[in-house]
């Protein structure tokens, strides 16, 4: 994998106790790295399931099967992605049924952060890159199409299992895509000939004040055909 396919990195703050996502999040982005939220165990496997993310940090009860069932789940899908708990205890009180890549004990220090995302990242690079979900950031033209609707945007980040998309000013067409539930048909342009059909559905759109609308979408029932062609762009 190329060394620079997995900087910055993507993170996912999964924020089951509604204490520490927006705090993550402005560290995250202001080291330079990307970051997404979400506030429910749903939430968070909806975004893990397009494969966009490189560590997913879980502010989540353990002693509750929302928060141990979050780990586990998380896991089981993606193996071999860093996994890290924050807790307010720097040895959770009953053991965890999921191996975690490490504990962020609060309050949570920048310092410590940023040490366990230098370690993340060289965890990634020494991964197969057979691994599950391979991640790049790209620049690359996409078309969604869902029946006669067409919706020309930009994907920023490709994995295995999912894309995610900017299109400015496009939010009630994501609307009436998210209200539809209707698979869609991604056409991406990887720049090597002829356009790339993937089926796919609406994972997340996500918004904050000042930037675009970041959307994925997760990929549904890929051919081998259509794998094997993602799997060879992002392992180039």
């Amino acid at each position: 994998m190329p060394a620079d396919s997995i900087a910055p990195l993507n993170v996912l703050v999964a924020d089951l106790t509604q204490t520490s996502g927006y705090y993550l999040r402005s560290v995250l982005r202001s080291a330079g790295h990307r970051a997404s939220l979400a506030f429910t165990r749903e939430g968070a496997m909806a975004k893990v399931s397009t494969g966009l993310f490189d560590v997913v940090i879980a502010d989540v009860d353990v002693a509750r099967p929302e928060g141990s069932g979050l780990l586990r789940e998380v896991a089981e899908l993606c193996p071999g992605l860093p996994l890290v708990l924050a807790t307010e205890w720097a040895t959770p009180p009953a053991p965890l049924e999921t191996e975690v890549f490490c504990v962020l004990e609060k309050p949570l220090r920048i310092a410590r952060i940023a040490d366990m995302l230098d370690r993340a990242a060289d965890h990634l690079r020494g991964l197969s890159e057979k691994r599950r979900h391979l991640r790049r950031v790209v620049d690359l033209s996409i078309e969604i199409v869902l029946g006669a609707e067409r919706l020309r945007a930009r994907a920023t980040n490709l994995s295995l299992g999912g894309v995610q998309v900017e299109a400015p000013g496009a939010g009630e067409a994501w609307r009436r895509i998210g209200r539809s539930g209707a698979p869609v048909q991604a056409r991406l342009r990887l720049g090597d000939g002829a356009a790339l059909d993937l089926p796919a559905r609406l994972a997340y759109v996500e918004a904050f004040p000042g930037d675009s609308e970041q959307v994925g979408l997760a990929f549904t029932g890929l051919a081998t055909s259509q794998r094997n062609r993602l799997e060879a762009y992002l392992t180039r």
